[in-house]
């Protein structure tokens, strides 16, 4: 089984985010973009900012192998005002803190 995002936030989850992230796990809808490549959140966010203003967001996403392990891997989100995405994944919504 590949690794993929955690299927929800329960006390594992929240405690990895809160202890060796140092943050809170909240959920990030995906969200296609046109020219977007999966995996390079870096550029994708970059590209939306040019093109609809808003910001980068930096933090982490976090993925699981469900019963063995999580890990997490440095992400950008994109954001503007109170909305914020992904761009970048295959997942319907991923798991960032």
């Amino acid at each position: 089984m590949k690794p993929t995002t955690p299927a929800e936030i329960n006390d594992v989850v929240a405690r990895f985010a809160r202890i060796a992230l140092k943050g809170v796990a909240q959920w990030i809808n995906v969200e296609p973009l046109a020219g977007s490549k999966e995996t390079e959140c870096f550029d994708n966010v970059e590209k939306a900012i040019g093109a609809h203003g808003g910001k980068a967001i930096m933090g982490w996403i976090v993925w699981e192998k469900p019963g063995v392990w999580l890990e997490a891997e440095h992400h950008a989100v994109w954001a503007q005002s109170a909305r914020s995405c992904d761009f970048g994944q295959v997942e319907e919504r991923t798991l960032n803190a």
